[in-house]
């Protein structure tokens, strides 16, 4: 009975050779989280099972990944908005921020 032979993983993966080019560090943004009334110090931001805790009110570098959770992280908001059409007032939604923060570097 004729046995298969293992590739060799060595020649395929290179083990054991360093590569020459330096790893990249992440892109990072440094943000600011306004302090909310009513609203715990700190906001929890979550990414692909990693979480984030960002306090408010202070200048933090944090992942282009959570910033762009941030940017993702919408409400909607219902105003009142007269229609010249039905001649009333109806409900339009908007959306928003659910948190107030921005970039700031």
């Amino acid at each position: 009975m004729a046995t298969k032979s293992s590739p060799n993983l060595n020649a395929q993966f290179n083990v054991g050779e360093e590569s020459e080019a330096e790893p990249t560090k992440p892109k990072t943004y440094k943000i600011f989280i306004d302090e909310v009334e009513g609203l715990p110090n700190f906001e929890v931001v979550g990414v692909n099972g990693n979480i984030t805790q960002i306090q408010r009110g202070v200048e933090v570098e944090v992942s282009a990944a959570v910033v762009g959770a941030l940017r993702t992280a919408v409400k909607a908001v219902y105003v009142e908005q007269f229609d010249r059409d039905q001649g009333k007032n109806i409900l339009v939604e908007r959306k928003q921020s659910s948190i107030p923060w921005r970039i700031v570097g």
